[in-house]
């Protein structure tokens, strides 16, 4: 998997812009490709894609507020952050290693 310290998409970008311009276009017709070779009907695969989408936007959001917040305020609750910040990029692999084994498992189950 790509170290995702190498390729940083602000968040606000996705959600500021319009989700059809031609290159957004281009970007969202490849993924869903990929996503119909991982097995998904052609009819789940924009659900699989907002999954994702939706995953990689919030992670990303969570991380930005997690880097700013005193983690010391955590220690007086059973709650951690959800994000190891010392292996923000573990974390995020994890996650996404959950969610393609379900895409993969609900794939080859159709």
């Amino acid at each position: 998997m790509t170290n995702s310290k190498t390729f940083r998409i602000p968040r606000r970008f996705f959600s500021n812009t319009a989700p059809f311009t031609p290159y957004r276009t281009k970007l969202i017709e490849i993924s869903l490709t990929h996503i119909t070779r991982l097995g998904i009907a052609p009819a789940h695969a924009t659900a699989v894609g907002n999954l994702v989408n939706n995953y990689v936007l919030s992670f990303v959001a969570d991380e930005q507020y997690f880097a700013r917040v005193d983690q010391s305020s955590f220690e007086a609750t059973p709650f951690q952050s959800p994000i190891d910040m010392a292996e923000p990029d573990h974390s995020f692999e994890f996650g996404l290693d959950l969610i393609f084994a379900g895409i993969a498992a609900k794939g080859t189950a159709e």
